[in-house]
């Protein structure tokens, strides 16, 4: 495949991956209830805010919307990369296209077009895009999510915790995966890293009053 060709695959999947996460399933639930999610609670759209304000059902169904499109956005893009790309092996290419595709997803939750650029934490997609990448991450990030909160009661200071912890699980960023475990030919983009920035700024935002 050729740069250009490349590049375009690129922009194209960011781009899709961008607009499935900015749609606001947390409003639109709120919209079905009658209500304004961002004007009641903490004013935030996303899965928390929900069951605060609507009730428990439709905040585990926000938070299934808001998994789902950071987990399909980025499962589509490498079945379709495999199928047509004629790279059947994993390789640098696809690493970076896959996790700009995951930083897409949660880019879009985080920073919604269709919100002017106001959206939620982006802890659902960005558990849903993770999970495409590395489930192990999800089941690390869980563990540590529940334990925190059960010993804190903050939904906030688990959510970090939950973002953090599995940053640290991978070895060398730059040792090749085995072939029968690993995703990608790099780990440094199965650490998932990079999704971990734009979740903590958000968590940076909200507690200095910006509005997210």
């Amino acid at each position: 495949m050729s740069i250009a060709n490349y590049l375009g695959c690129l922009a194209s999947a960011v781009l899709c991956a961008y607009l499935i996460g900015s749609i606001p399933f947390g409003l639109l639930i709120g919209f079905m209830k009658g209500v304004d999610i961002r004007t009641q609670g903490s004013c935030n759209i996303g899965a928390t805010n929900v069951t605060r304000v609507v009730g428990k059902i439709w905040g585990k169904l926000c938070f299934v919307c808001d998994f789902l499109k950071g987990l399909l956005p980025v499962l589509a893009v490498h079945f379709i990369w495999n199928r047509y790309s004629g790279q059947q092996e994993q390789t640098l290419q696809s690493g970076i296209l896959i996790s700009l595709t995951a930083m897409g997803t949660v880019l879009g939750h985080i920073f919604p077009l269709y919100l002017k650029f106001k959206g939620g934490k982006g802890v659902s997609t960005a558990a849903g895009a993770v999970m495409a990448l590395n489930p192990l991450s999800v089941v690390i990030a869980a563990v540590v999510w529940v334990l925190t909160f059960f010993t804190s009661r903050y939904v906030s200071l688990a959510s970090i915790a939950a973002a953090i912890a599995p940053r640290r699980m991978a070895a060398d960023p730059c040792r090749n995966s085995d072939e029968s475990a690993g995703r990608y030919s790099v780990d440094f983009f199965r650490r998932a890293d990079h999704l971990a920035a734009p979740f903590q700024y958000s968590k940076t935002a909200q507690r200095h009053g910006k509005p997210f």
